[in-house]
């Protein structure tokens, strides 16, 4: 009937759509789905609409809202640990203030989807080119829900020592083990946050702790992962510069998330309002068009001018891969200048953030 078929398509986009990063291979599949089950004659009448669908199917029924997604989130265990040193790891994994977000409905889109995964006990896995944001949305929806995240930042020079452990000498001479990353995360049943993924081939090693959830150290010890234990992982396409492709026995052993980059407009300018603070009630006054100036003067919002701006020289300058880290750059060096500087702020960081990529003459 009409709402299995539904269903069916809803599944399919949660398990296949989510990960696609190409408009065309979403559309693809739409066109899959739509000979398949005609769901087109169900409402559903493009990709778009099919991906918000499933982000309702997702919530279930719930407000997207921070408190419904705490609401959803709190199956995620939080255990009693009584060792002192690991209680300690523990709270200090709990992402602090520093990392709340107000995220836009674009990333909340990941962070429901995140959640879903979650309660299949499925380890996560974000791709998203430089600068979408993998990293801030994974530690603000552990902050959001209160649950410690243990990290660990990938790199050529990292050694499986430092994601395990390693064996010190104590003051007293001895030699005691000294718990990694992945051995606190497994003995709290906590998450590990297993950032660049594909910049080094250690990640490979992580098959079989994933498989069956245990972990043989150097003195034969055998770490059994406690329930709610999980990895989640960030990495770049492997189309840009340094980057590994992961094996197949790997990659199949992630839910795959792509985070795709914020560029709506309305999204942009409330990430940039988020960040002015203070400076957020500034206007600006421009003239429409350039070759007149002294003409037909429009005055806007600073938000709304510091997202033009941005978008003009993405635009004007696309080999430089402008993205919203500088956006946030620009934003963040303005609203601490412009009660003092004036437009000069402006000036002066559009040089500091975007002027120094570019050579003299773009300069």
């Amino acid at each position: 009937n009409s709402e299995d078929k539904k269903a069916i398509a809803i599944a399919f986009w949660n398990t296949y759509g989510l990960s696609l990063r190409e408009t065309k291979h979403q559309q693809n599949l739409f066109a899959l789905l739509e000979h398949h089950l005609g769901i087109q004659a169900l409402g559903i009448p493009d990709a778009k609409a099919l991906d918000q669908e499933t982000l309702k199917a997702l919530q279930q029924g719930a407000a997207d809202t921070d408190a419904a997604l705490q609401k959803v989130g709190a199956f995620i265990p939080l255990r009693e640990v009584q060792d002192p040193n690991l209680k300690a790891a523990v709270q200090a994994a709990i992402p602090s203030e520093e990392y709340a977000l107000k995220a836009v409905p674009s990333q909340r889109r990941g962070w429901w989807a995140m959640l879903d995964s979650f309660k299949s006990d499925e380890n996560v896995l974000l791709t998203g080119i430089h600068a979408a944001g993998k990293t801030s949305l994974i530690f603000a929806l552990f902050h959001l829900l209160k649950k410690p995240l243990f990290y660990f930042n990938l790199h050529d020079t990292r050694s499986i020592e430092d994601m395990v452990g390693t064996i010190v000498q104590g003051k007293d001479g001895k030699f005691k083990f000294m718990p990694g990353p992945l051995v606190q995360a497994m003995r709290a049943g906590a998450a590990l946050f297993v950032d660049e993924l594909n910049l080094s081939e250690l990640p490979e090693w992580l098959n079989t702790v994933m498989d069956t959830g245990e972990l043989a150290l150097p003195d034969g010890t055998i770490v059994k992962a406690e329930k709610g234990f999980r990895i989640i992982a960030a990495m770049n396409p492997t189309t840009e510069q340094g980057r590994r492709t992961l094996s197949p026995a790997l990659r199949s052993r992630w839910r795959e998330i792509w985070v795709g980059e914020v560029t709506n407009p309305k999204e942009l300018e409330a990430i940039v309002q988020e960040h002015l603070k203070e400076a957020n009630s500034v206007e600006v006054t421009r003239p429409k068009d350039l070759e007149k100036p002294e003409e037909d003067l429009k005055t806007m919002p600073l938000r709304k001018f510091l997202v033009q701006l941005h978008k003009e020289l993405k635009k004007q300058f696309p080999e430089q891969g402008f993205s919203l880290r500088e956006l946030l750059r620009l934003t963040q060096f303005v609203a601490g200048e412009a009660t003092t500087l004036g437009v000069h702020s402006i000036v002066a960081g559009l040089d500091y953030v975007y002027g120094k990529q570019l050579g003299l003459a773009q300069q």
